[in-house]
Protein backbone atom coordinates (compact mmCIF):
# COMPACT_ATOMS: atom_id res chain seq x y z
CA UNK A 1 0.00 0.00 0.00
CA UNK A 2 1.23 3.94 -0.56
CA UNK A 3 2.85 5.66 1.63
CA UNK A 4 0.80 8.60 2.42
CA UNK A 5 2.14 12.22 2.16
CA UNK A 6 0.55 15.67 3.74
CA UNK A 7 0.43 16.29 0.34
CA UNK A 8 -1.63 13.20 -0.75
CA UNK A 9 -4.14 14.43 2.12
CA UNK A 10 -4.56 17.80 1.07
CA UNK A 11 -5.87 16.55 -2.67
CA UNK A 12 -8.24 13.88 -1.20
CA UNK A 13 -9.68 17.05 1.19
CA UNK A 14 -10.00 18.98 -1.55
CA UNK A 15 -12.05 16.83 -3.56
CA UNK A 16 -14.57 16.75 -0.52
CA UNK A 17 -14.95 20.52 -0.69
CA UNK A 18 -16.87 20.02 -4.23
CA UNK A 19 -19.78 17.75 -4.58
CA UNK A 20 -19.15 14.31 -6.43
CA UNK A 21 -20.05 16.24 -9.90
CA UNK A 22 -18.08 18.92 -8.98
CA UNK A 23 -19.54 21.86 -7.97
CA UNK A 24 -19.04 24.06 -5.36
CA UNK A 25 -20.48 23.17 -1.81
CA UNK A 26 -22.22 26.08 0.22
CA UNK A 27 -19.27 27.51 2.36
CA UNK A 28 -18.22 30.43 4.20
CA UNK A 29 -19.04 32.18 7.44
CA UNK A 30 -22.63 31.53 7.80
CA UNK A 31 -22.92 27.89 6.61
CA UNK A 32 -20.08 27.23 9.31
CA UNK A 33 -21.51 29.66 12.26
CA UNK A 34 -24.84 27.35 11.24
CA UNK A 35 -22.87 24.17 12.10
CA UNK A 36 -21.44 26.22 15.31
CA UNK A 37 -24.99 27.09 16.59
CA UNK A 38 -26.12 23.31 15.35
CA UNK A 39 -23.62 21.46 18.42
CA UNK A 40 -25.63 22.51 21.50
CA UNK A 41 -28.45 20.67 19.77
CA UNK A 42 -26.74 17.76 19.05
CA UNK A 43 -25.79 18.04 22.78
CA UNK A 44 -28.93 17.67 24.09
CA UNK A 45 -29.54 14.92 22.23
CA UNK A 46 -26.68 12.90 22.60
CA UNK A 47 -26.87 13.13 25.91
CA UNK A 48 -30.88 12.51 26.43
CA UNK A 49 -30.06 9.24 24.04
CA UNK A 50 -27.46 7.69 26.16
CA UNK A 51 -27.99 4.39 27.37
CA UNK A 52 -28.27 5.53 31.39
CA UNK A 53 -26.68 8.21 33.76
CA UNK A 54 -24.23 6.14 34.55
CA UNK A 55 -20.71 7.38 34.46
CA UNK A 56 -19.90 4.89 31.08
CA UNK A 57 -23.47 5.99 29.43
CA UNK A 58 -22.33 9.59 30.44
CA UNK A 59 -18.66 9.28 28.87
CA UNK A 60 -20.26 7.92 25.75
CA UNK A 61 -22.57 10.33 25.29
CA UNK A 62 -19.56 13.27 25.59
CA UNK A 63 -17.44 11.35 23.40
CA UNK A 64 -20.41 11.46 20.75
CA UNK A 65 -21.06 14.71 21.45
CA UNK A 66 -17.91 15.67 20.50
CA UNK A 67 -16.88 13.90 18.02
CA UNK A 68 -20.49 14.92 16.16
CA UNK A 69 -19.51 18.55 16.79
CA UNK A 70 -16.21 18.22 14.41
CA UNK A 71 -18.24 16.75 11.99
CA UNK A 72 -20.93 19.39 11.78
CA UNK A 73 -18.15 21.99 12.03
CA UNK A 74 -15.43 20.40 10.11
CA UNK A 75 -17.58 19.31 7.39
CA UNK A 76 -17.22 16.06 5.13
CA UNK A 77 -13.17 17.68 3.75
CA UNK A 78 -12.55 18.01 7.49
CA UNK A 79 -13.36 15.31 8.23
CA UNK A 80 -11.13 13.09 6.28
CA UNK A 81 -8.45 15.74 6.98
CA UNK A 82 -8.87 15.06 11.26
CA UNK A 83 -9.31 10.79 10.34
CA UNK A 84 -5.47 11.66 9.45
CA UNK A 85 -4.65 13.35 11.61
CA UNK A 86 -6.28 11.24 14.14
CA UNK A 87 -4.53 8.23 12.42
CA UNK A 88 -1.25 9.61 11.78
CA UNK A 89 0.80 7.71 14.73
CA UNK A 90 -0.91 4.38 13.17
CA UNK A 91 0.87 3.99 9.96
CA UNK A 92 -1.08 0.63 8.82
CA UNK A 93 -4.58 2.15 9.82
CA UNK A 94 -3.47 4.98 7.64
CA UNK A 95 -2.24 3.37 4.24
CA UNK A 96 -5.79 0.90 4.98
CA UNK A 97 -8.03 4.19 4.68
CA UNK A 98 -6.44 5.73 1.95
CA UNK A 99 -6.51 2.45 -0.05
CA UNK A 100 -10.31 2.74 0.76
CA UNK A 101 -10.37 6.16 -0.52
CA UNK A 102 -8.35 5.83 -3.78
CA UNK A 103 -7.30 2.51 -4.79
CA UNK A 104 -10.60 1.67 -6.47
CA UNK A 105 -11.35 -1.84 -4.09
CA UNK A 106 -8.07 -3.95 -4.85
CA UNK A 107 -7.47 -6.82 -2.45
CA UNK A 108 -4.83 -5.44 -0.13
CA UNK A 109 -2.64 -8.23 1.26
CA UNK A 110 -1.34 -8.26 4.74
CA UNK A 111 1.64 -10.14 6.94
CA UNK A 112 -0.60 -11.97 8.73
CA UNK A 113 3.09 -13.40 11.09
CA UNK A 114 3.49 -9.25 11.49
CA UNK A 115 0.31 -8.52 12.58
CA UNK A 116 0.61 -11.70 15.56
CA UNK A 117 4.03 -10.44 16.48
CA UNK A 118 3.43 -6.68 16.94
CA UNK A 119 -0.04 -7.90 18.67
CA UNK A 120 0.22 -10.19 21.84
CA UNK A 121 -3.00 -9.52 22.80
CA UNK A 122 -4.33 -10.98 19.43
CA UNK A 123 -2.16 -13.37 19.17
CA UNK A 124 -2.34 -15.05 22.78
CA UNK A 125 -5.88 -14.51 22.45
CA UNK A 126 -5.93 -16.65 19.19
CA UNK A 127 -4.05 -19.31 19.77
CA UNK A 128 -6.11 -20.17 23.27
CA UNK A 129 -9.37 -20.26 21.69
CA UNK A 130 -7.77 -22.54 18.61
CA UNK A 131 -6.21 -24.78 21.66
CA UNK A 132 -9.55 -25.12 23.32
CA UNK A 133 -11.13 -25.86 19.59
CA UNK A 134 -8.55 -28.64 19.48
CA UNK A 135 -9.47 -29.87 22.55
CA UNK A 136 -12.60 -30.62 21.15
CA UNK A 137 -11.94 -32.60 18.31
CA UNK A 138 -11.62 -29.48 15.82
CA UNK A 139 -9.24 -29.74 13.11
CA UNK A 140 -10.14 -26.10 11.74
CA UNK A 141 -11.80 -22.82 12.00
CA UNK A 142 -12.53 -19.29 11.72
CA UNK A 143 -12.19 -16.54 15.19
CA UNK A 144 -14.19 -13.51 14.95
CA UNK A 145 -12.02 -10.67 16.32
CA UNK A 146 -14.10 -7.92 17.50
CA UNK A 147 -12.41 -4.33 18.26
CA UNK A 148 -11.71 -4.80 22.06
CA UNK A 149 -9.71 -8.17 20.77
CA UNK A 150 -6.74 -6.08 19.66
CA UNK A 151 -4.17 -5.23 21.82
CA UNK A 152 -1.79 -2.53 19.45
CA UNK A 153 -3.67 0.54 18.38
CA UNK A 154 -2.05 0.32 14.70
CA UNK A 155 -3.93 -2.97 13.98
CA UNK A 156 -6.95 -1.76 15.96
CA UNK A 157 -7.40 0.99 13.53
CA UNK A 158 -6.68 -0.56 10.80
CA UNK A 159 -8.79 -3.47 10.46
CA UNK A 160 -11.78 -2.75 13.20
CA UNK A 161 -12.77 -6.74 13.10
CA UNK A 162 -10.98 -9.64 11.48
CA UNK A 163 -12.13 -13.17 11.04
CA UNK A 164 -8.96 -15.48 11.40
CA UNK A 165 -9.28 -18.62 9.62
CA UNK A 166 -6.50 -21.58 11.04
CA UNK A 167 -6.26 -24.90 10.20
CA UNK A 168 -4.44 -27.58 12.00
CA UNK A 169 -1.80 -29.69 9.93
CA UNK A 170 -0.58 -32.92 11.34
CA UNK A 171 2.18 -30.84 13.17
CA UNK A 172 1.63 -27.29 12.23
CA UNK A 173 -1.34 -24.39 12.69
CA UNK A 174 -1.70 -22.20 9.94
CA UNK A 175 -3.44 -19.12 10.66
CA UNK A 176 -4.05 -16.53 8.58
CA UNK A 177 -6.40 -13.18 8.40
CA UNK A 178 -9.58 -12.29 6.36
CA UNK A 179 -11.44 -9.02 6.59
CA UNK A 180 -13.47 -6.93 4.12
CA UNK A 181 -12.37 -3.18 5.19
CA UNK A 182 -15.79 -1.18 4.70
CA UNK A 183 -17.78 1.25 6.97
CA UNK A 184 -20.69 1.08 9.24
CA UNK A 185 -22.70 4.48 9.18
CA UNK A 186 -26.01 2.97 10.69
CA UNK A 187 -24.53 1.16 13.78
CA UNK A 188 -24.37 3.54 16.82
CA UNK A 189 -21.23 4.04 17.84
CA UNK A 190 -19.42 7.13 19.10
CA UNK A 191 -18.00 7.77 15.57
CA UNK A 192 -20.81 7.32 13.48
CA UNK A 193 -20.74 10.86 11.57
CA UNK A 194 -17.30 9.55 10.73
CA UNK A 195 -18.14 6.12 9.65
CA UNK A 196 -21.45 8.29 7.37
CA UNK A 197 -19.00 10.59 6.08
CA UNK A 198 -16.67 7.60 4.73
CA UNK A 199 -19.39 5.86 3.29
CA UNK A 200 -20.53 8.57 1.70
CA UNK A 201 -17.13 8.50 0.18
CA UNK A 202 -18.55 5.90 -2.54
CA UNK A 203 -19.72 8.48 -4.46
CA UNK A 204 -15.91 10.13 -4.37
CA UNK A 205 -14.66 6.34 -5.90
CA UNK A 206 -13.88 4.96 -2.51
CA UNK A 207 -14.76 1.69 -1.96
CA UNK A 208 -14.69 -1.70 0.03
CA UNK A 209 -12.07 -3.95 -0.54
CA UNK A 210 -10.78 -7.55 0.52
CA UNK A 211 -7.60 -7.69 2.89
CA UNK A 212 -6.54 -11.06 3.10
CA UNK A 213 -3.38 -12.07 5.29
CA UNK A 214 -0.81 -14.63 4.37
CA UNK A 215 -0.33 -17.82 6.03
CA UNK A 216 1.40 -17.91 9.18
CA UNK A 217 2.44 -21.45 10.58
CA UNK A 218 2.96 -21.88 14.44
CA UNK A 219 3.89 -25.66 15.75
CA UNK A 220 0.77 -27.46 17.49
CA UNK A 221 3.31 -28.62 19.97
CA UNK A 222 3.67 -25.00 21.21
CA UNK A 223 -0.04 -24.73 21.05
CA UNK A 224 -0.78 -27.86 22.37
CA UNK A 225 1.19 -27.86 25.21
CA UNK A 226 -0.52 -27.04 28.08
CA UNK A 227 -3.52 -29.61 27.40
CA UNK A 228 -5.97 -27.42 29.83
CA UNK A 229 -9.15 -25.93 28.41
CA UNK A 230 -9.75 -21.74 28.52
CA UNK A 231 -14.26 -22.65 28.45
CA UNK A 232 -13.95 -24.60 30.97
CA UNK A 233 -13.93 -23.97 34.80
CA UNK A 234 -10.18 -24.52 36.47
CA UNK A 235 -8.26 -23.84 39.92
CA UNK A 236 -7.54 -21.20 40.47
CA UNK A 237 -3.97 -20.67 38.60
CA UNK A 238 -4.81 -23.03 35.88
CA UNK A 239 -8.14 -20.07 35.32
CA UNK A 240 -6.12 -17.11 35.43
CA UNK A 241 -3.68 -18.16 33.19
CA UNK A 242 -6.25 -19.15 30.76
CA UNK A 243 -8.32 -16.68 30.82
CA UNK A 244 -9.16 -15.03 27.50
CA UNK A 245 -8.99 -11.00 27.56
Amino acid sequence: MKEVSIADVEALAEKFMLTPDGKSKPSGVFNTLGRVANAPRVAIFTFADSASLSINGLKYAAKRTMVQTVCEVGQDAGVIKGAFVHLNPYPDAKKMLYHYLTGGGDTVEIDTGKVFMEDSKLKDKVLKVVQAEILHGKQSGVINIKQDGFGNENWRNAFGSINIDWIKATDKLSLSIRDVYDWHPGERRTTQCVHQVMAMAVLYGAKKMNVQGTVWEVSVKEVQKDKTDPNQPQNAPSALRFRLP
